[in-house]
């Protein structure tokens, strides 16, 4: 697209900042997740110290 600049290097810059915006959002929701952790696997641990305590 042509965005709305007429001027190429102001077009270049444009996409960049778009291009390293959508990379530092994706690294930083990759991490979110990554520490987050599964929950399915939390419950699994906790599952075989409640059959232990029974």
């Amino acid at each position: 697209g042509s965005l709305s600049f007429s001027d190429q290097i102001l077009m270049n810059q444009v996409r960049m900042g778009v291009l390293s915006g959508s990379l530092v959002s994706a690294i930083m929701g990759y991490a979110l997740l990554m520490m987050a952790g599964n929950p399915e696997d939390e419950q699994a641990q906790k599952a075989p110290e409640a059959v232990a305590a029974e």
